[in-house]
């Protein structure tokens, strides 16, 4: 263990920050990301707020004047899908949600939400781009996910992931970065999946605020 001395500052600068943010896109493996994740759950809340994260409360801002959003009420089951350290729980608890679960690919930091104390339960070590467990398949009425679609992160295919988390006729309210939605098959995935009749396209803020620099649309869903 280092001790710093009198006076001295542990300080993480913005090129540090940033440094962080550029090494989680650029990885390319389910197990590179997760074993990243390990290590920058320590950091993780430090370093995004460095960058003006802002995408929970847009993102919670544009759910909650959903109108099928206020027709549920504060009562309904919420699954935060890719929950990272709870920063999307945090915003929901102090909205007056209680009843929130929360799921990540990184046991590490779904520990860091954990400690929040402000879901009922957490799933660690789960993979959208898997099947989803049974005990987890469409028992939500609100599935979000905020901050996931961005590159080396969760693929288009991961939609059908947070479909299996939602309950048919129940709401999937997501970010996804607008360059990320630009340059990959996010869109075209999008539009398979409403003409299988799987979801319904309800509502969309395009190019938002996410990051310093960095825009980001806000989806909703519907669950057929």
């Amino acid at each position: 263990m280092k001790i710093m001395s009198a006076g001295q500052v542990n300080v993480r600068t913005a090129t540090t920050t940033s440094s962080s943010i550029d090494h989680a896109l650029n990885q390319t493996t389910t197990l590179s990301l997760r074993e990243y994740y390990q290590q920058w759950s320590l950091h993780y809340d430090n370093d995004v707020s460095a960058q003006d994260y802002c995408g929970p409360t847009i993102m919670i801002d544009f759910m909650h004047r959903l109108p099928a959003v206020i027709a549920m009420g504060s009562d309904c089951r919420i699954m935060d899908a890719c929950c990272g350290t709870g920063l999307v729980g945090r915003v929901l608890k102090r909205r007056g949600y209680d009843h929130v679960d929360g799921c990540d690919l990184s046991p590490a930091m779904v520990e860091r939400a954990r400690a929040r104390a402000v879901y009922r339960q957490l799933y660690g070590d789960l993979d959208l781009t898997q099947a989803v467990p049974e005990q987890l398949q469409h028992r939500y009425d609100l599935v979000l996910c905020c901050g996931a679609f961005i590159p080396g992160h969760l693929p288009p295919s991961g939609l059908s992931g947070l479909i299996e988390l939602t309950r048919p006729g129940g709401l999937i309210v997501l970010s996804v970065r607008a360059a990320y939605y630009a340059d990959t098959a996010f869109q075209s995935h999008c539009q398979a999946l409403q003409r299988a009749h799987r979801l319904s396209l309800l509502d969309s803020r395009l190019n938002g605020p996410y990051l310093r620099d960095v825009q980001a649309h806000y989806l909703a869903f519907q669950v057929n």
